[in-house]
């Protein structure tokens, strides 16, 4: 009923009212096909960096929303692109504080470089997280705030290192993106820890290959990607194929 008295001259009216706008906020209204196209609208665009709008871009709805083309468009505005950095670079944050590292005396360069990461000072850390992120429009690391020349040289070799590791992540092929993404569901099914080849060819992975690893899909899917595929090879690694790591 709601539905088809919307479609009346009234009920046009009545959403245009602020009693219209807060219903159009409102889970049944965004749901609606006018709460769609209010979202559209720049009202509904502002609307949804607002506290509430946030929290329902992390629902159900919001997130199949988002990969609807006018959410993919929004995400390419600038106000929206800043947010969603922020909120990316937030979640990784937590992400690095709840996974944690079981120590070793002598740690894999792989996650020697994530202690390292997690050491830098706020106003490195980052410029660091974008300059790795996953290219897909996202907001590009500015320099100019940094405090001293030295700091503005390093991250500039940074950023080329990181420019240059984007190049090879993104000429992989499919097989291998699959792989990087994928290697610890495989060998969490391997049928026997007792395959010595399998045994030997993982601890040479582990060992000579996981930090080159690190680059290429830090660069494909984002340091929280990473993280909980290391977390989870280093439990397999100790658990399952009973090596040290």
């Amino acid at each position: 009923m709601r539905e088809e008295w919307l479609l009346t001259s009234r009920g046009k009216k009545w959403l245009h009212t602020r009693a219209g706008q807060k219903w159009l906020q409102t889970p049944g209204g965004l749901r609606s096909e006018h709460g769609q196209e209010w979202l559209q609208t720049k009202s509904g665009g502002k609307w949804l960096l607002t506290m509430g709008g946030r929290e329902w871009l992390q629902t159900q709805s919001g997130l199949g929303w988002l990969k609807t083309s006018h959410g993919r468009a929004w995400q390419l505005t600038p106000a929206a692109s800043v947010w969603l950095t922020m909120e990316d670079f937030l979640k990784t944050m937590e992400t690095i504080n709840e996974c944690a590292i079981i120590p070793q005396l002598h740690l894999p360069p792989a996650f020697q470089a994530i202690q390292e990461f997690k050491s830098l000072p706020d106003f490195l850390m980052f410029p660091a997280f974008l300059a790795l992120r996953p290219q897909d429009n996202s907001t590009s690391a500015s320099l100019q705030d940094c405090p001293d020349i030295e700091v503005i040289r390093a991250m500039t070799a940074f950023t080329i290192f990181a420019t240059e590791a984007r190049k090879r992540s993104q000429s992989s092929s499919d097989a291998l993106k699959y792989a990087c993404q994928n290697w610890v569901f495989h060998l969490s099914r391997a049928p026997s820890s007792k395959d010595d080849k399998l045994n030997h060819t993982f601890k040479r992975f582990w060992d000579r290959h996981l930090l080159s690893w690190l680059e290429r899909q830090w660069c494909l899917k984002g340091l929280r990607s990473c993280l909980l595929v290391l977390s989870e090879g280093q439990k397999l690694a100790q658990a399952q194929f009973g090596f040290r790591v």
